[in-house]
């Protein structure tokens, strides 16, 4: 077993295998049509998955091998609040109090 990533590769002429974590990856593999669990396949345990599954079976492996790259919010700069000088930002609230008649 591969452990951390899943993988797959053809097994026979009307299914692949896929290798991988069955505890880590149980759940996300019942999503896939017609996959079932095989501790006794040649080469070690793994999924049989109809080839006509191949579409579906590339999506959940890719959404399950990528779960770890999350993006940092640190990171982040869409929608990041701007750090402002402080001058300014006196500035702008002196303007606000004018228009309101309070200074």
């Amino acid at each position: 077993m591969s452990g951390d990533k899943l993988t797959y590769e053809v097994y026979n002429e009307n299914s692949f295998v896929v290798r991988g974590d069955r505890k880590k990856h149980g759940e996300i593999m019942k999503t896939v049509k017609n996959s079932r669990w095989n501790p006794r396949l040649r080469d070690g345990a793994g999924w049989t998955v109809s080839k006509g599954e191949e579409t579906a079976l590339k999506r959940v492996i890719n959404i399950s091998n990528n779960e770890k790259e999350v993006k940092s919010r640190k990171d982040q700069t869409q929608y990041h609040r701007a750090i402002s000088n402080e001058k300014e930002t006196v500035f702008i609230f002196r303007r606000i109090f004018r228009r309101s008649g309070k200074i």
